[in-house]
């Protein structure tokens, strides 16, 4: 906040400064000043707007030499400034206690909106990255038709590594379940082998898995959008722009 204060001592203005940041800030701070202690008591302190600091400089000069308060030393010059500006219209300091900390309460929010909006974000791009895996998947599976407790060992290249990540990444669903029902890929000792065991007999044979993976597969990309348009609808209510 952009403003200039005074402290007024017996119908004298004593003393006049400016802030742009916090004027709370600044008048706690003289507070430990001792040029300030002896009139800390009876001190009724003022405030006043401005909108940015080039008018908090021209103003905090303009009445500082039109005033001369006895605890200024800085920007005071001697004899008249030769212009009259009209008063702005003072604020007793304690009302800008709630002023203030209702901006603190409002920026705390639209922060608290903002984190919110990235996480949700996230979780969209997540899910769009489940879909795009979902549908690589029904191109990938058809070789291994029938088969189940399959192990696929291949050597590291970096196609072989984007197979890899793919399975890695359907096994570690953004849902918590897995179509393919397996243990996580690793590399093996030498660095040069990736292996990955998918489709557990004992779990993918009860769902009659290869008689039914296309269909299982079309429901679950069908789950990600119905919730990616769930998330985007809370998006929008939040007054952001979807995310596409």
């Amino acid at each position: 906040m952009f403003g200039i204060y005074k402290y007024v001592y017996d119908n004298e203005i004593i003393y006049i400064g400016k802030s742009d940041n916090s004027i709370l800030n600044r008048v706690n701070g003289h507070a430990k000043e001792m040029k300030f202690q002896p009139y800390l008591d009876k001190a009724i302190i003022y405030y006043t707007v401005y909108e940015n600091s080039a008018q908090t400089d021209f103003y905090e000069s303009y009445f500082i030499n039109k005033y001369k308060p006895k605890l200024n030393v800085a920007k005071m010059y001697d004899g008249n400034i030769g212009v009259d500006i009209p008063e702005p219209e003072w604020h007793l300091l304690s009302e800008l206690n709630e002023i203030e900390k209702k901006e603190k309460t409002k920026k705390a929010a639209v922060f608290k909106t903002q984190k919110a909006y990235e996480t949700r974000i996230k979780k969209i791009k997540e899910r769009k990255k489940h879909i795009e895996n979902l549908k690589w998947l029904e191109s990938f599976l058809p070789q291994f038709y029938g088969s189940y407790d399959i192990e696929l060992s291949v050597d590291y290249t970096e196609d072989n590594k984007k197979i890899y990540m793919r399975i890695f990444e359907l096994l570690h669903s953004t849902d918590g379940r897995s179509l393919l029902i397996g243990d996580f890929p690793h590399m093996d000792e030498t660095g040069k082998k990736l292996s990955v065991h998918f489709l557990k007999k004992s779990s993918c044979k009860e769902l009659d898995f290869w008689n039914n993976y296309k269909t299982m597969i079309q429901q679950t990309i069908d789950e990600h959008l119905a919730e990616i348009f769930r998330i985007n609808s809370e998006i929008r209510e939040a007054g952001f722009d979807e995310y596409e």
